[in-house]
């Protein structure tokens, strides 16, 4: 049933999912895992290995599993929310253009600046309409 979920979800789902690859990739190592676990419960019920070998490999397959798929969920998550976050960003790009209208509408002067890593703002080299009429209201 879960490799066909995997199959069902690749030919279904929309192709912008984020992580979509891994996500698929996620159920059938789980399927390969469980079936792993299945060959090691036989190997034992037949005698094939010891019950101290199959614990043994229960216990690291666990261990190998559990880290594979957290890293991998860990992934997805951070995918989601890249992509969560593109939206937003990009939803919100616009707002810059109505911030600047809404202050010059009230008179107000508007000097570009770059922000460095130190958070010290640094007008730019070239002046701008804005700053020559500060300028200008300053006499300088």
């Amino acid at each position: 049933d879960m490799a066909m979920w995997a199959r069902r979800f690749n030919a279904e789902a929309p192709k912008d999912i984020p992580a979509r690859p891994q996500r698929i990739l996620l159920v059938q190592f789980l399927v390969f895992v469980f079936g792993l676990y299945g060959v090691n419960y036989l190997l034992a019920a037949t005698g094939a290995i010891s019950h101290h070998s199959e614990h043994l490999v229960y216990g690291m397959g666990d261990i190998i599993a559990k880290m594979i798929t957290g890293g991998m969920l860990c992934f997805v998550r951070t995918a989601e929310r890249r992509d969560a976050l593109g939206e937003i960003i990009l939803k919100h790009s616009s707002l810059n253009t109505a911030f600047v209208s809404l202050l010059r509408a009230g008179r107000d002067h508007i000097l570009p600046c770059t922000i460095d890593g130190n958070g010290t703002c640094w007008l730019p080299e070239k002046h701008t309409p804005d700053g020559q009429i500060l300028e200008s209201i300053l006499n300088r």
